[in-house]
């Protein structure tokens, strides 16, 4: 049996010493057979996204939103962010604090905001060369 996908609603939950019993209103239409022939006790691994009338996915707060991959360009930003808050990275760089360090990497990557390593591919190549020296000098540390 592959993958199963359908629309339901909740329509309750409760717990016991067992767990949590939810239960679903799934239309006569939406249901797979699959789901109404297999047996009492299956096991399944689900993935629920909760949806708007307009069939768009609820937002949430808490939960990260899996569908949505990171690009390229916004993991160096992050990293740099990361870097900039390493008290070993400030050592490396001579510098003492948050700032300084972003203010470090602006300027060996010569942009004038690390957002801008999203779609700066010269400024990412300079990132990674300073990410190089940073992982060597850490290692002989």
């Amino acid at each position: 049996m592959g993958a199963l996908s359908f629309e339901a609603v909740k329509v309750r939950i409760t717990q016991n010493k067992q767990g949590i019993y939810l239960v679903l209103n799934i239309h006569p239409n939406d249901a797979p057979e699959e789901l109404l022939r297999s047996w009492v006790g299956q096991r399944y691994f689900c993935a629920m996204v909760g949806i708007e009338d307009d069939e768009t996915p609820v937002p949430t707060k808490n939960t990260p939103n899996l569908l949505k991959k990171k690009t390229t360009g916004q993991k160096y930003v992050d990293r740099a962010g990361i870097f900039a808050r390493d008290k070993l990275f400030w050592r490396f760089s001579k510098t003492d604090s948050e700032e300084d360090a972003s203010e470090f990497i602006r300027r060996w990557c010569n942009i004038h905001s690390r957002s801008e390593l999203k779609v700066n591919t010269f400024a990412q190549i300079l990132f990674e060369a300073i990410s190089t020296k940073f992982n060597d000098w850490c290692e002989e540390e």
